[in-house]
């Protein structure tokens, strides 16, 4: 019986939702932001009456009120899609085995966790490696909501998919052993760590800066793009699981400890060697998503009203050919959308798992 005590099995389901999300919003990069709900009627600012200075343009005659702003019942966008809230959905089951260290013994615990992360909102930080050159690690001003286009796909739906961080198969091992041997004691110390890669998408750059995306098949799909000899994008299919190398790293330490006076037991010499990434692994922690390099997916249209930004939310929100829109050609052709330049980095990697580090530490305690 006293052995069994010893051994210790767990299992855990977690599942999580997002109520509601904070977050900074806005038109385009240059109109300013504002903090509200993603998916609120406040939020919505597409469909809502503009309030702008009354200043007569050519074409644009206004009519002031007391306070000299001219009120526009015309939305921005009427014909767009209404704003998506933030989603977030995670779904994990784990089992955990392991043995306690009884009696100054060896411990051991193996875990093994199955999980889903899906939606459109990373979070309070944002795990897209396209937002801020890896990631946003500031709250509440992530990228997702910053141009109204975000939250859609080319194909028309709602951006909803597997989330940067999703990595549904992961498994950790971690053991130490200690030796008592001429008064003086070494503990080995294991951790092993495998996880399944994170998805890879496409990014189309929209309306905003480069990292204002549509995920072009959504997300963790990731579309083989090349160029053609007449220089047009050319799609050569789709790899609807796409995902960075696993991650599989092994961690040692070897820890030794040296009494060093009969009369103050505490007093000890510590002598410890830790190497991180053992085996030297050199997973593709992160890839290039980035279908072309600078510009972005601006189709313009007349503007409706004094300080309308131009730009053709419906066409981007509506569903449209996205091989079109990169070409220039069909509903993107005459002027409306110029051929745009192919990124010579994409698809490439670009982050790696760190190399194998080793530090010696030596310790007096008293």
């Amino acid at each position: 019986m006293g052995r069994l005590c010893e051994l210790g099995l767990e299992t855990r389901y977690s599942r999580k939702r997002l109520d509601n999300a904070i977050e900074d919003m806005s038109l385009t990069d240059s109109l300013g932001y504002y903090i509200g709900n993603p998916g609120s009627a406040y939020a919505d600012i597409l469909h809502r009456p503009v309030s702008i200075p009354c200043t007569p343009t050519p074409g644009f005659s206004c009519t002031p009120d007391a306070g000299g702003n001219y009120f526009d019942t015309t939305p921005f966008c009427a014909e767009c899609p209404h704003a998506v809230p933030a989603i977030r959905r995670y779904d994990g089951i784990e089992i955990r085995y392991f043995k306690r260290p009884t009696e100054g013994k060896w411990f051991a615990q193996v875990s093994y966790t199955y999980s889903q992360l899906r939606g459109n909102y990373a979070g309070l930080v944002n795990t897209d490696p396209t937002d801020a050159s890896g990631g946003r690690h500031s709250p509440n001003n992530g990228r997702a909501f910053d141009i109204p286009t975000m939250t859609y796909l080319p194909n028309g739906k709602n951006d909803y998919g597997r989330l940067s961080s999703d990595r549904p198969n992961t498994a950790n091992l971690f053991a130490y052993y200690p030796v008592k041997w001429a008064h003086m004691t070494t503990n080995f110390g294991l951790s092993e760590t495998v996880y399944q890669g994170t998805p890879i998408a496409t990014c189309l750059p929209s309306i905003g800066t480069s990292s204002a995306c549509q995920w072009a098949e959504g997300r963790g799909a990731f579309a083989l793009l090349s160029r053609a000899s007449n220089g047009n994008f050319v799609l050569n299919g789709v790899n609807n699981n796409a995902r960075t190398d696993p991650f599989i790293q092994t961690d040692l330490s070897i820890r030794h400890e040296i009494p060093v006076s009969k009369t103050h037991e505490n007093m000890r010499l510590t002598i410890e060697a830790q190497a991180a990434n053992l085996l030297n692994q050199h997973a593709k922690l992160a890839f290039y998503e980035f279908a072309i390099p600078t510009n972005t997916l601006a189709p313009s249209r007349a503007p409706r009203f004094a300080g309308d930004p131009g730009y053709d939310y419906g066409k981007l929100m509506n569903g449209f050919n996205y091989i079109d829109a990169l070409n220039g050609t069909g509903a993107f052709a005459n002027g409306i959308q110029s051929p745009l330049t192919f990124a010579s980095r994409y698809g490439m990697p670009n982050l790696f798992q760190g190399a194998r580090t080793m530090r010696l530490q030596v310790r007096l305690t008293f």
